[in-house]
């Protein structure tokens, strides 16, 4: 009797061992995907704070909008939507920017401020990486080294 239940421990204690993926059928010699592999492979929608005044979704980005004068807009693939983000700022600050990627996309700025008004994108030790003096017409930019924006 106590062999009987030591074999059954043994089977449920090896059953919760597997990974689910691995109990699914997979051809031999596929790799079985992992809980961590999963969850960073789940998309994530890019944010700042302090947030923009104003956020639009579109699927041509800053170019298919309006960005009104006295404003910076920047654009950045949403994965969560598949379309651009576009973030619309009118107050100075300086904001974090959080889960901007490429993403093979182009992404873009229009710096429509008061004329002679600066923006910096910065990195993340503070140094200036792109400087934009307004008005500046849509402008590229590589969001993987940014990690501030600072607005005026």
């Amino acid at each position: 009797m106590l062999s009987r239940m030591l074999i059954t421990i043994t089977l449920v204690v090896a059953a919760l061992a597997v990974p689910v993926s691995a109990a699914s059928a997979a051809p031999p010699g596929a790799r079985a995907t992992t809980t961590t592999e999963t969850q960073a492979a789940v998309a994530v929608e890019p944010t700042m704070y302090p947030p923009a005044d104003k956020v639009l979704w579109s699927t041509i980005g800053v170019r298919g909008q309006r960005c009104e004068t006295g404003t910076l807009c920047v654009d950045v693939w949403d994965p969560t939507r598949n379309m651009f983000k576009v973030f619309i700022m009118r107050t100075c600050n300086t904001r974090a920017v959080h889960d901007f990627h490429q993403y093979d996309k182009l992404t873009e700025f229009i710096n429509h401020q008061t004329p002679g008004t600066v923006t910096r994108f910065l990195g993340r030790p503070g140094n200036v990486l792109v400087k934009s003096t307004a008005p500046s017409y849509t402008m590229p930019i590589i969001w993987d080294k940014v990690w501030y924006i600072d607005v005026c």
